[in-house]
């Protein structure tokens, strides 16, 4: 994977977690109703979570926009991703979860397998570079080829 299918992937991401966040925060009752999910205590906990989606749609849009330099951001959207899918799966196994939760865990996992080869790709350029420039791989000496 080069630097240039890192940023795309990244920009679906992006703009799929855009959209998704950006919906539950303006139509969440149409679609919980849609989807026969139960409503929950107080729209509060809708709206975070939704502008919660938004701030890592934005962190995304940041690693296709740049991958080399906001290489550590895609750490974090590893674990969200992979975080969501943990809570997701869990409960669908014990307790039960709309079908429709289970199947944006089922995109978000493979956005966690893609983002981890994006991850080693990036580590491997890295590695490559700094030893075609004769000097350890260092943070500060992150350069795409």
């Amino acid at each position: 994977m080069n630097v240039q299918a890192i940023s795309v992937l990244f920009a679906v991401a992006a703009a799929l977690d855009g959209l998704l966040g950006l919906l539950t925060l303006v139509g969440w009752r149409f679609f919980f109703t849609l989807f026969g999910i139960p409503w929950p205590g107080h729209p509060a906990l809708i709206q975070l979570v939704a502008v919660l989606i938004l701030v890592v749609a934005l962190m995304l849009a940041s690693v296709a926009r740049d991958s080399v330099r906001n290489e550590n951001l895609i750490v974090f959207g590893i674990l969200v991703k992979a975080g969501f899918c943990t809570i997701v799966f869990a409960n669908w196994a014990t307790i039960g979860i709309p079908l429709i939760l289970v199947l944006f865990a089922g995109s978000d996992l493979g956005f966690v397998v893609l983002f981890i080869l994006s991850l080693v790709a990036l580590k491997r350029l890295f590695a490559h570079t700094a030893a075609e420039a004769g000097r350890p791989p260092q943070e500060s000496s992150r350069e795409p080829r």
